[in-house]
């Protein structure tokens, strides 16, 4: 009798000592709490802080904050294919390529860009690191964190330590769920709100004199992408009052629309930092339809 206690005590002890496997995980809503007290307070740039600039290559180089790094969001995207909007396949290689950067997920990250004068580049890289499974991500317009032109010898920011993947992809909507969405807001009440950020020419542009639009009529909400962003080119506070008028509360399920997938993201960055927890990007874009 002892002798089989002692070998379950020893089996026990055995299976503790293993070492359970490292998961990669999604992770779920909740997530973006850190930021949402940071969309609310001045913005500040501490020791931790990882500064990115995502404006072109040029304009980086003739002006940029101090110690930023350079990244564009092409450099994560199929943006040299039939849907430029889509992430590239090799979501590992977009990690490697962040950790040389600097960039890990449990360190505060902000996004320089053009603010609305640019065509929302920082907002989709907020939005790509938001998928990726960051939970700090900052932008703001070069208007405000300015870049200084009498940087001499920057030093090289240092290699990040590794991790591991956390995708969210509920942060993606598939043209399934759009179409979908469109289908039961003819049937009753709207319980998917579909935002279309295009510019006003683009929603209503036809393709010729008498004949319809030139994409799909999908019945969204038209918001153009820049209502979402100050002057500052951080995210508005006041459209929140706007969507509540809308019906729109912060659990409503939200998917929103641009051409590319492009701005549609930087809007999906916007509504995460201020506080909506049920809202994707389409980023195969409206252009899709036509492929």
């Amino acid at each position: 009798m002892i002798g089989r206690i002692g070998f379950y005590l020893v089996a026990l002890f055995l299976s503790a000592c293993v070492q359970k496997p490292t998961k990669i995980y999604e992770s779920k809503s909740g997530f973006s709490q850190k930021i949402q007290q940071k969309t609310r307070k001045p913005l500040k740039v501490t020791e931790e802080t990882v500064v990115v600039d995502a404006r072109s290559r040029f304009d980086f180089t003739m002006a940029h904050y101090p110690g930023s790094s350079h990244l564009l969001w092409e450099s994560f995207s199929q943006a040299k294919g039939r849907f430029p909007g889509r992430l590239v396949e090799d979501l590992e290689s977009a990690r490697k390529r962040l950790q040389i950067k600097g960039l890990h997920p449990e360190k505060p990250v902000i996004i320089v860009g053009y603010g609305i004068d640019g065509k929302g580049e920082a907002g989709r890289l907020a939005w790509t690191l938001l998928y990726l499974g960051f939970d700090d991500v900052q932008v703001v317009g070069d208007n405000l964190l300015k870049p200084s032109s009498n940087i001499v010898n920057s030093k090289p920011t240092p290699n990040a330590p590794f991790w591991l993947l956390r995708t969210r992809p509920q942060l993606i909507a598939k043209k399934k769920q759009v179409l979908e969405a469109v289908t039961k807001q003819l049937a009753g009440p709207r319980k998917v709100f579909l935002f279309d950020v295009r510019s006003k020419e683009e929603y209503f542009k036809k393709e010729g004199l008498g004949k319809p639009y030139a994409l799909p009529d999908l019945g969204a909400i038209h918001v153009e992408w820049k209502e979402f962003y100050n002057r500052q080119g951080r995210p508005r506070l006041t459209i929140r009052k706007q969507l509540k008028g809308l019906g729109i509360s912060n659990d409503s399920r939200i998917i929103v629309l641009s051409n590319r997938g492009i701005r549609s993201a930087a809007v999906t960055a916007a509504l995460i930092s201020l506080g909506y927890k049920n809202v994707s990007n389409f980023a195969d874009g409206l252009e899709s339809f036509k492929k």
